[in-house]
């Protein structure tokens, strides 16, 4: 039994998905404040408030709904239980600590210290039950985006001249994530939230989708703005529109659990 002091902690998604959203409503209101022109201590980590925002939203919201996501879907799909209770708590305390240290006058050091202490800890933590489940195709998947989103983390702490290649790494890795879990999962929820629906797959999309999209990431970190960047998006879009369309089906609308999956791919769509 869990003691109740840490029932908080029996499962990834419980604090992360919770810290996640509170910070992310915290966040906007000090970007709102720092945007209007007022000086907000711990916006200036990286300089221009900008920087802030874009790690904040990034490395700070998104990475830890990837990890409550991840840490629950992998007990899940291996069986075997994830970080839960007082390791939980501590890597969560880590990820806590990273965000509100600026905020009290620390320095880029100590920052990055937490997070990417945080950033390890959900690596190894998604990794090892893979590894003793036997998984090795999504050990391929998840770890190597992790820790890619790691390094990432790290250019935009100590990197100035490559920190908008690390927030752009950052942003793409995430987006990376969500259409490989949204390929995985969201034909099954769709199904099993309608009972006789049928959601039609083409596995040939998941691979056309994904030497595109790589293709498209290291045009537009290479070349910035260029035409074949664009021209990359606009073919990722069309994909990702198609995949959309296959999901959206009658009586998906009618479902809050659903069709709020869909609204949040169609926002990558449009993006």
């Amino acid at each position: 039994m869990t003691p109740s002091a840490l029932r908080p902690f029996a499962l990834g998604f419980r604090p992360f998905f919770l810290g996640a959203s509170v910070y992310a409503a915290l966040t906007m209101g000090v970007w709102v404040l720092a945007w209007g022109g007022r000086s907000v201590p711990g916006t200036a980590l990286f300089g221009p408030p900008m920087w802030w925002h874009a790690h904040a939203m990034i490395f700070g919201f998104a990475f830890a709904a990837i990890t409550g996501f991840l840490l629950t879907a992998v007990g899940n799909w291996t069986g075997r239980p994830t970080v839960q209770g007082g390791p939980l708590a501590g890597l969560f305390a880590l990820w806590a600590i990273a965000r509100v240290l600026p905020f009290f006058g620390a320095g880029l050091a100590l920052t990055a210290g937490f997070d990417l202490a945080f950033n390890l800890g959900v690596l190894y933590a998604v990794t090892v039950p893979l590894l003793r489940a036997r998984r090795w195709r999504d050990v391929g998947i998840f770890p190597t985006k992790l820790l890619t989103l790691t390094i990432a983390n790290a250019l935009v702490y100590f990197s100035p001249d490559a920190r908008r290649a690390g927030a752009y790494l950052g942003i793409y890795i995430t987006l990376a994530l969500v259409m490989t879990i949204g390929k995985r999962v969201f034909p099954m929820f769709i199904e099993r939230g309608l009972g006789d629906a049928q959601v039609r797959r083409v596995p040939a999309l998941g691979l056309v989708n994904l030497a595109g999209f790589l293709a498209f990431v290291i045009a537009d970190l290479a070349w910035p703005g260029s035409p074949v960047g664009a021209a990359l998006a606009a073919i990722i879009a069309g994909i990702n529109g198609w995949r959309w369309v296959l999901w959206a089906r009658p009586g998906v609308g009618r479902k809050p659990l659903l069709w709020v999956l869909l609204a949040g791919y169609g926002a990558i769509v449009l993006g």
